[in-house]
């Protein structure tokens, strides 16, 4: 249970995806925040400082941070949030009636005249029946629009145009359909983000990282169609990190006394998966290559290609996969992966799954300075490698009762370590990115109650070995909601917080409210992270870098 605010709209970013998801039958498009990290590499926890960020209004969250570069997980994936019909072969060449159906959603928030936020989201279906006697439909391409906005001047009591801010704007479109010869997507988006430096560097104001993707693929049955399909994909992304001089420059100027260089690169990657599924039993090779340039520091060459083999049945899930992997950095390896997963939605032990191998993980600078956006980008990414075991379990012993416990363990292979952010400012107060092997081991646990009117969980996670530069490893979070019992659920009010158990950060507590009016438009309060501004402290990220604290946002919500 992790909690986010305007401030960490970037946290979102950290749903990883570095593998392709694929079935014979279905090919999905991420959202926006999964193809960013998708493309541009995942990063892991011992990556980055451990500090949570103020909690506040309810976002989702981001999900694991880890995932296997040269692994194709074959499985059935779920269908996205607007449900494509399924596809009649037997469709007429003039059909009877066209109709668009438009759904979206637009927030808006503010916190004061410096505070702003807004997400606007937009989805647009056409669909046109087979014939006029019957009832089934074939659907044009979908079409999606997403834009996220968010600004923020001034944290806690520092005054605006101190230095002390953040801008993040993201924007993506993207095309979808299923047809009886195939499926096909394409997407495309950019994001950028914008720190300030809070007067720790003189000679600059702010620093900027931006970032534009594609990505686009297909499944199309062949030979057999029933039993064999080929998917490729093709992604990439053109990314930049620079700072921002404070407008001061006259003749002359000498220029800054520690000057921070300008980063740009781009990175593509295409990859192919031939797929055979039959009665439970799925058998697919894949090959993937990867090639990535940075200015002034060369080009790094990455490829694989491998089995993998599986079976599904209505409660297990088991597959295995080996792959021949290389880089023009760090030469060969051979990861490989083996799971086992139960899951039973009517018994008591709902899932459990277990899972190791050796993995092989990109992880690029765009990735790390998501989360800490002083981090100084200096070479290409690195392809880190782990030995890892995991497995975890989900318990309900009665309605509304939840229970789940889940530990992951990894060591760095192969001398592959991973990207890490240094806790020392360098002399032009960035933070520098080192290379580092860390040993792992990560536990979560959580119990929540879900009744009719309350909720309530409560929830742990502690790393146990490597501190690798983070203030913070174990943290308890608590949440506690009470809601109507109406279908619509008219009004809502929750406390939110988060303790630090092997430090002396200051607890995070959030507290919001929401009302709808009518049911297609929602009201949100929020008053998030007072603790230290009635204490009279700051809230730092790793004790360096103020974050926004002691806010009180007001939101609108839309949907049509």
């Amino acid at each position: 249970m992790m909690n986010y605010g305007i401030k960490n709209i970037p946290a979102l970013l950290l749903i990883s995806s570095a593998c392709l998801w694929i079935s014979a039958n279905e090919i999905d498009v991420p959202d926006l925040e999964t193809r960013i990290i998708s493309s541009g590499g995942t990063v892991s926890d011992a990556a980055l400082p451990g500090l949570k960020s103020p909690a506040p209004a309810g976002l989702p969250d981001p999900g694991p941070d880890e995932s296997s570069a040269p692994e194709i997980v074959i499985e059935v994936l779920p269908e996205p949030e607007t449900v494509l019909a399924e596809i009649d072969s037997s469709v007429q060449d003039e059909p009877r009636r066209i109709s668009n159906n438009i759904t979206g959603q637009a927030v808006l928030g503010i916190g004061g005249l410096e505070t702003i936020f807004s997400d606007f989201s937009l989805r647009i279906n056409q669909e046109k029946d087979s014939s006029p006697d019957t009832d089934r439909v074939a659907l044009l391409p979908e079409i999606g629009i997403d834009f996220v906005f968010g600004t923020d001047d001034g944290y806690g009591t520092k005054k605006s145009g101190a230095g002390y801010f953040d801008r993040r704007l993201f924007i993506d479109a993207f095309m979808r359909d299923k047809t009886p010869a195939g499926d096909w997507f394409a997407a495309v988006g950019f994001s950028g983000l914008s720190d300030g430096f809070q007067g720790k560097n003189a000679d600059y104001f702010s620093i900027s990282h931006h970032y534009a993707f594609w990505d686009a693929g297909f499944t199309i049955p062949v030979i057999k169609p029933e039993l064999f399909s080929l998917t490729g994909r093709l992604n990439g992304n053109v990314f930049s990190s620079f700072p921002e001089r404070a407008g001061n420059e006259v003749s002359g100027d000498p220029g800054p006394a520690y000057p921070i260089e300008r980063y740009n690169g781009y990175y593509f990657s295409p990859d192919f998966l031939f797929l055979f599924v039959m009665n439970g039993f799925s058998a697919g090779i894949f090959a993937q290559y990867g090639f990535e340039t940075v200015d002034g520091s060369g080009e790094i060459h990455a490829g694989s290609g491998g089995l993998q083999l599986g079976y599904s049945s209505e409660y297990i899930t088991s597959i295995a996969d080996v792959a021949f992997f290389a880089d023009s950095s760090d030469g060969i390896l051979v990861p490989f992966s083996i799971s086992l997963g139960y899951t039973n939605e009517t018994f008591v032990l709902r899932d459990v799954y277990l899972r190791g191998g050796l993995s092989s993980d990109r992880i690029s600078y765009y990735s790390v300075a998501v989360k800490e956006p002083f981090a100084l980008y200096n070479d290409e990414s690195v392809y880190a490698a782990d030995w890892n075991a995991a497995g975890g379990f989900t318990l309900v012993p009665v309605a509304g009762l939840a229970i789940g416990i889940q530990a992951e363990f990894r060591t760095t292979a192969a001398n592959r370590g991973i990207l890490a952010v240094s806790d020392v400012l360098d002399d032009s107060c960035m933070l520098p990115v080192l290379r580092v092997e860390r040993s792992s081991l990560r536990t979560d646990a959580e119990i929540g109650w879900t009744g009719s009117f309350f909720s309530a969980a409560v929830s742990y996670s502690g790393e146990w070995l490597d501190r690798v530069y983070r203030k913070t490893l174990h943290w308890l979070d608590a949440e506690i909601s009470v809601y109507d019992r109406g279908q619509n659920q008219r009004w809502k009010a929750g406390i939110l917080a988060s303790f630090a158990l092997d430090s002396n950060e200051i607890p995070i507590l959030s507290l919001e409210g929401s009302f709808k009016p009518i049911p297609n438009f929602m009201l949100k309060i929020s008053a998030n992270d007072w603790i230290p501004r009635i204490i009279g402290e700051e809230r730092k990220r790793n004790g360096i870098f103020t974050e926004q604290y002691a806010s009180i946002i007001l939101s609108g919500t839309v949907w049509f």
